[in-house]
């Protein structure tokens, strides 16, 4: 089972996934979830590292559980377009990250969103 620490900074007025990168607002997260994050940072240290993604094998929990619309795989599996809102949902929680990010946490982390389960934790 994988284990991936997701560390967030919070550069100006906005949390960003800390991830090597081009362009900044490739990593922009909804406005949820980076309110999400502030709660998370109890000693205004203005980075958060207690998040973890965990890959799920076997019994499958549905609390933490991320989730993709099908419609918005298809769409960055089948389309030359690698700039749109991609729906995410964790624990039937509906947010929005951009399809460009999709990219580089797959691809930094080596995850497979469309083949594998993971949950979110935060310790």
């Amino acid at each position: 089972m994988k284990s991936i620490q997701l560390k967030f900074k919070k550069l100006g007025n906005h949390w960003y996934l800390d991830l090597p990168h081009d362009n900044p607002s490739d990593l922009r997260l909804d406005s949820r979830l980076e309110k999400f994050i502030e709660h998370l940072d109890t000693w205004n240290n203005e980075v958060v590292d207690r998040v973890y993604l965990d890959e799920q094998t076997g019994f499958i929990c549905p609390e933490g559980l991320i989730q993709f619309s099908d419609k918005d795989l298809l769409k960055y599996f089948t389309t030359s377009n690698n700039n749109f809102d991609m729906d995410l949902f964790i624990s039937g929680h509906k947010f929005t990250i951009s399809s460009r990010l999709y990219t580089l946490l797959e691809n930094v982390y080596h995850l497979d969103f469309h083949i594998s389960v993971y949950k979110i934790s935060i310790l």
